[in-house]
């Protein structure tokens, strides 16, 4: 019975799957970006399946970008469930606002399509990374991005009634992001920023506005 077992094994075949034109363009864009970069969909990156690369999301060839994404559950998930319980878009004031979330049905709109991002690799300094919660057009809460870490220039002085980097992002968002993302029709979302060394803010990534986006060093129920 086991030689038996054993042929039909080896007479499987093995499912191998070929995406010439998709390894043919992110070939192009690691050159493009100078030959490192790393990889996230739509919403996620495959920032779980690091210990498949080296500890890094750093991706210096196609086939690393190839391994984390099929190594991610994150992936999977934005792939497979991403649109799953989310909750509708509530009108703020009166103004018109769509659901753009997706559908209640739990899946995503007929002209939604899932994308592949790939951006220039940075070292970036963790201590200033941030996450902003914002409502009704507001920007009403901010976190360290790391909220495990202990940073001492992040505490607040005595001299200070608000720390310098908080007045530095409210002035970015203020100025670029505020009723100009998603062309204003959405007034609840998560925003990711880096503030450099020159005190220039730079946006990482948007989010999801709910329970599935980690809100840090806050609880969501006092966000909402």
């Amino acid at each position: 019975d086991s030689d038996d077992n054993d042929d039909e094994s080896s007479n499987e075949e093995v499912k191998q799957y070929n995406f010439p034109n998709l390894t043919s363009q992110i070939q192009i864009a690691l050159e493009n970006l100078g030959g490192n970069c790393m990889p996230k969909l739509n919403w996620s990156s495959p920032k779980d399946a690091t210990w498949m690369n080296c500890g890094t999301l750093k991706c210096t060839k196609v086939g690393d970008v190839y391994l984390l994404l099929k190594s991610s559950e994150f992936v999977s998930f934005d792939l497979e469930r991403a649109w799953d319980d989310l909750e509708p878009v509530i009108a703020v004031e009166g103004e018109s606002v769509e659901n753009d979330q997706g559908n209640d049905d739990g899946k995503p709109p007929k002209d939604f399509e899932y994308e592949l991002v790939l951006r220039k690799w940075c070292n970036l300094h963790p201590s200033m990374e941030f996450r902003c919660f914002i409502y009704n057009h507001e920007l009403i809460a901010i976190s360290q991005r790391h909220p495990t870490k202990f940073y001492s220039h992040l505490q607040l002085s005595d001299e200070d009634e608000v720390h310098p980097t908080t007045e530095i992002i409210h002035a970015f968002f203020e100025t670029y992001v505020q009723r100009r993302f998603a062309s204003g029709n959405m007034h609840r979302y998560v925003m990711d920023v880096y503030v450099d060394s020159q005190e220039r803010t730079w946006v990482v990534d948007f989010n999801v506005w709910g329970s599935r986006t980690d809100a840090l060093l806050f609880d969501w129920v006092e966000l909402m």
